[in-house]
């Protein structure tokens, strides 16, 4: 049976920390996280920014691999056909390619 004890003090374990000022690799990740997908949402929304994305999902990026790789078509017309910023492609390299179908999981 449990019995009522009271109040209990917790004297420097209980202290509210500023979280923003703790030098923490997750929460940091965590941060980097939403920062870019306000970026992404800001970009999807804004009538401005929106066929010039610097941010994609894995679809977006798969959709790219395949049109330079399969299809071998020039960065400039895979940007202006996706709505991706100019030099998007670019930033991929040549070092990230489309995984065969026969490898795929």
């Amino acid at each position: 049976m449990l019995k009522t004890i009271g109040v209990v003090q917790i004297p420097d374990v209980a202290k509210n920390f500023d979280l923003a000022g703790v030098k923490n690799p997750q929460l940091r990740t965590l941060d980097r996280r939403r920062f870019l997908e306000e970026q992404q949402v800001e970009e999807a929304t804004n009538p401005k920014t929106r066929m010039k994305r610097s941010v994609a999902d894995l679809g977006v990026i798969h959709e790219v691999l395949r049109l330079r790789d399969d299809k071998k078509w020039e960065a400039i017309r895979i940007e202006k056909e996706l709505g991706l910023a100019d030099g998007f492609v670019k930033r991929l390299g040549n070092h990230v390619a489309d995984i065969p179908d026969s490898r795929r999981i």
